[in-house]
This record gives structure tokens, sequence and C-alpha cells, in this order.
């Protein structure tokens, strides 16, 4: 299970930590020296705080691809639907490669890895192990 809960604490640090940055001029005029004297002020927000809940729903994809095949009780079917979200998820991953995609690379991996072990062993395996 260690795909689909990577992509989960992914997704929550992203969405919670402060990731987006943001810059702020402040200018102030004095009188006594006649200038101008400007200062950034430099601040972090989370992707929740600026965009609330609608930020979640590009997360939800990557969490949904890594959770569908363990909700798949048929052998056959699982290996099929784990291959499909494997696909599907590197390509989630390349298109958003410059933004939060690298995040969800090793979830990908980790389906990988267990949808081989199963494959070989012809048991249910836990993502990652």
């Amino acid at each position: 299970m260690i795909g689909p809960l990577w992509a989960i604490g992914i997704s929550a640090y992203i969405l919670f930590a402060p990731m987006v940055k943001s810059v702020s001029v402040s200018s102030s005029f004095s009188h006594a020296h006649s200038s101008i004297q400007t200062a950034p002020d430099y601040s972090r927000t989370s992707w929740y705080k600026t965009r609330g809940l609608s930020a979640a729903r590009p997360l939800l994809i990557p969490i949904l691809l890594a959770c569908l095949p363990f909700l798949i009780p048929n052998i056959k079917t699982r290996r099929i639907v784990g291959a499909i979200s494997i696909i599907l998820l590197a390509v989630f991953c390349v298109l958003t490669a410059f933004s939060v995609g690298s995040y969800y690379m090793p979830s990908a991996v980790a389906l990988a890895a267990a949808l081989i072990a199963e494959f070989y062993s012809g048991k249910r395996v836990k993502a990652g192990g």
C-alpha cells in the first residue's frame, strides 16, 4: 500500500504546506531625505489558503489512479487496471513535471513494483512490498 499512501501524503503536503511564494513591494517617502524607499516583502502560503478546496481537485487525480487497482477483487482485472493506472500516473507525472508531477513518481514506481511482484507470484500483493 505504499503507492496509494505516498500519493495521499504528497497531496496533503502540496495542499497544506507553504509552497506558494508571493512578493509585495512597499514604498515609503521620506521628507527629510527627499527619497522613496522600497522594500520587498516575501511571504509563503499554501494552495489551500490561496485557492480553497478547488486546489484539491487536480491532486485527487494521482490519488484515484494509485488507489484504483486495490479496489478490484479479480486478479486479472486488477492487473489490467493496475497497468492502465501506472501508465496514466506516469503520464500525469510527465505532464505536470515542472509543478507537482515529480512528487508522484515514487507512487508510480511503487505501483509498478507491486504489479510486477503480483504478476510473478500470482498472489495479491500490497503496493511497494
